[in-house]
């Protein structure tokens, strides 16, 4: 957005410069009409990159679950290019992906123990004791005297069950849960390395960037003095309304290229504070 204001800035000056030199009859008037039609172009561009930053603040409201006709102020930031710790190797065992796992893993070890267990004999001692009364009558309120006879009895009993044969349902359960400690396990391999492999891109990421940037953000420069340098000689009368918007287009390819550089930093930048587990980090910020 800001590099389309700063060129219909510069191009209606233009517009204004050629619109004096035609009534004046110093320039044609086809080369009003392309200065005219390349404003509407940028104005259109505009357009549709309002549109575009529309389309975004509704989507931030729907994951922020935000009513979407709630009004909301972004505040105006620069992308700023700052240093990250790239010389650290992140711990992936540390992250929440991969401690999730080992816990998994480790409910499965105790589901494995669980379905072993039915091979091993179980032993246990019961035990009761009881005191009952007899009589002609329900002996509940009666009394010894009343002709009830009242007595105790205890009994202990010791069981010991021995398993022999399960119809291999038993063995079956074992290789199942085997099964899936031996698929989690590979789960874990394939985390860390992902987890890895994401730290590692995201720092040559950023390396990339900050060449493409410093690179970049010389060009847009670079550019800018063409186009100061030529507009200087199109009032003059040294050079052609086609290489004065020749200029200007190219100043904003490369204030856009430049843009683009500081973008993809940002998103990497993102990217290798997550695969460090660092994103609450940024709450803070």
């Amino acid at each position: 957005m800001s590099v389309l204001d700063n060129n219909l800035v510069n191009t209606t000056k233009v517009k204004d410069i050629i619109k004096g030199q035609f009534e004046n009859g110093l320039a044609k008037k086809i080369d009003l009409d392309r200065v005219l039609v390349k404003i509407s172009n940028i104005k259109t561009q505009r357009q549709q990159v309002l549109n575009a930053v529309d389309l975004q603040e509704n989507a931030l409201k729907f994951y922020m679950g935000m009513p979407i006709e709630t009004k909301i102020n972004i505040p105006a930031t620069e992308f700023e290019v700052t240093p990250q710790a790239l010389s650290e190797t992140p711990d992936a065992t540390a992250r929440t992906e991969y401690q999730l796992l080992k816990k998994n893993e480790q409910l499965l070890e105790y589901q494995k123990k669980s379905v072993q267990a039915a091979y091993y004999p179980t032993l246990s001692l019961t035990g009761s004791y009881n005191y009952i009364g007899q009589g002609p009558e329900m002996p509940w309120f009666k009394k010894p005297v009343d002709g009830v006879y009242w007595s105790d009895y205890a009994a202990i009993g010791l069981n010991l069950k021995v398993p022999i044969f399960s119809g291999f349902g038993t063995r079956a359960k074992v290789r199942q849960a085997d099964n899936s400690l031996k698929s989690i396990k590979v789960d874990l391999e394939e985390t860390k390395l992902s987890l890895d492999l994401a730290y590692e891109n995201a720092k040559k990421q950023i390396d990339n960037s900050i060449i493409t940037i410093s690179s970049q953000k010389e060009n847009a420069q670079l550019a800018q003095d063409v186009l100061t340098n030529t507009n200087n000689n199109y009032i003059q009368g040294l050079a052609s309304l086609t290489d004065l918007l020749d200029a200007e287009n190219a100043l904003v390819e490369a204030q856009n290229n430049y843009t683009t550089a500081l973008l993809d930093y940002k998103l990497a930048e993102i990217q290798l504070i997550k695969s460090k587990g660092e994103l609450k980090t940024l709450i803070n910020k």
